[in-house]
């Protein structure tokens, strides 16, 4: 029995290290592939706006298209359609940019920085002086 104490703490030590390995592995693992739906909310309280993003080039960089309903571009257009560029980083956060083609109108670029969760993504967006939150999941 003393003999096995005495080999504690080297276990204890050993299986923290292989815990925090497995860590950084499924770390690593994050990536962006195929259908996405998300809703993003305004800070200001106006309602929020689902869109469908579909990732074209997978991966930790991924670039990929957004289709939204039109909700503040020019009338004559029912949606807004907008080219998505981003990364993914080991701790989980992601950053991408939304750059409107200029459909309704809108040409404009947003910043979105969020993180995986067991679910998806969720994370916030800014423009100018305009920000607020978003949700991203699998579909």
């Amino acid at each position: 029995m003393i003999q096995s104490l005495r080999n504690l703490p080297a276990l204890l030590f050993l299986a923290c290290l292989l815990a925090s390995s497995l860590f950084v592995a499924n770390a690593q693992a994050y990536e962006m592939y195929g259908r996405w739906a998300g809703t993003y909310y305004y800070s200001d309280g106006r309602p929020p706006v689902n869109f469908t993003l579909e990732v074209i080039t997978p991966g930790t960089s991924f670039y990929g298209q957004i289709i939204e309903p039109n909700t503040f571009g020019n009338s004559g257009n029912r949606f807004l359609y907008s080219d998505v560029d981003g990364q993914i980083y080991k701790d989980g956060s992601i950053r991408f940019y939304k750059y409107y083609d200029g459909s309704g109108g809108v040409s404009h670029m947003v910043q979105y920085d969020g993180w995986f969760t067991n679910h998806g993504i969720e994370g916030t967006w800014s423009v100018d002086n305009a920000w607020g939150d978003f949700v991203l999941y699998p579909e």
